[in-house]
């Protein structure tokens, strides 16, 4: 046989090639094991973060159903049909009544009969939900923080006009009870959307005048038409474009001249639910 030729490399032995082999899988090994214990040290915290974020997220959901629950469990409550007196007083008249816009989303409208129609359709608009700021954004008015914007546009604010010589602040007057020649007027300064309507047949005022004639500041005229509201049967439609007092359908003997009285030594602040954050004052009775 003849020789190698002494120029060419020498071949690789079998046991070479094989040691090399087992070399490399015993790596490729290696590396897997590393990775299999590598995996559950990941997925252990992150399962944890996911079932925080799950719990957090049950958690509120369960809190706000509950808060929804609560709040809309307080009169009125969905199905109810209350109805409240309202007028626009500036300085020593009342405006006509705000006609009716057509649309009533959440239940609590107007007529143009100069009453507040409180018949909540949902949570939404039910309880400590039902304010006054309900009505009035679908009415088309605006109410800002001492401060009001009519659909046509006219605005009121605090020092904005005068009424006999002495500069005129917007307030918001309520009465619980619009029969009552007794029952007393709470005044609201600011956050006017807030305020809540608590009782059926209530009166509310927003008033423009001076601070000096608060005292003198009549329920709405249109206190008349509890007694029929147009959306009951029998009742007529006030024509909110006319002047003047609607025809009264009741006698109002003792309430066409209940004012508010301010007496500085029964004057006191009212803290109102924690849920409105709106400034008021009781008017003490003269």
């Amino acid at each position: 046989m003849a020789d190698k030729s002494p120029g060419m490399p020498a071949r690789p032995s079998k046991r070479a090639s094989s040691s090399s082999k087992q070399a490399a899988g015993a790596a490729r090994s290696g590396r897997s094991v590393r990775a299999m214990r590598e995996r559950p040290k990941l997925a252990f915290p992150l399962a944890i973060v996911a079932i925080c974020v799950i719990g957090v997220a049950v958690v509120a959901f369960s809190r706000n159903e509950r808060v929804a629950a609560i709040e809309s469990a307080e009169p009125p409550r969905t199905g109810d049909h209350w109805h409240a007196a309202y007028g626009i007083y500036v300085c020593d008249s009342f405006l006509a009544p705000l006609p009716d816009s057509g649309t009533d989303p959440d239940g609590i409208h107007t007529h143009g009969d100069g009453l507040m129609h409180v018949h909540p359709f949902g949570a939404g608009a039910a309880g400590f939900n039902a304010r006054v700021g309900v009505w009035a954004e679908t009415v088309g008015m605006q109410l800002g923080d001492g401060s009001i914007t009519l659909p046509d546009g006219t605005s009121y604010s605090n020092g904005s006009i005068e009424c006999d010589g002495e500069p005129a602040n917007v307030y918001l007057i309520r009465w619980d009870n619009a029969y009552n020649p007794d029952s007393v007027g709470e005044v609201f300064t600011s956050n006017f959307g807030d305020v809540r309507y608590k009782s059926d047949d209530a009166a509310f005022v927003f008033a423009v005048v001076p601070e000096s004639k608060l005292d003198q500041v009549p329920r709405p005229d249109s206190i008349s038409q509890l007694s029929a509201p147009v959306d009951e049967a029998g009742a007529t439609t006030t024509d909110p474009t006319a002047t003047g007092s609607p025809t009264a359908s009741l006698p109002l003997e003792g309430l066409t001249d209940s004012t508010i009285t301010v007496d500085p030594s029964t004057e006191s602040t009212v803290v109102t639910e924690s849920t409105v954050a709106t400034d008021s004052t009781v008017a003490g009775q003269g």
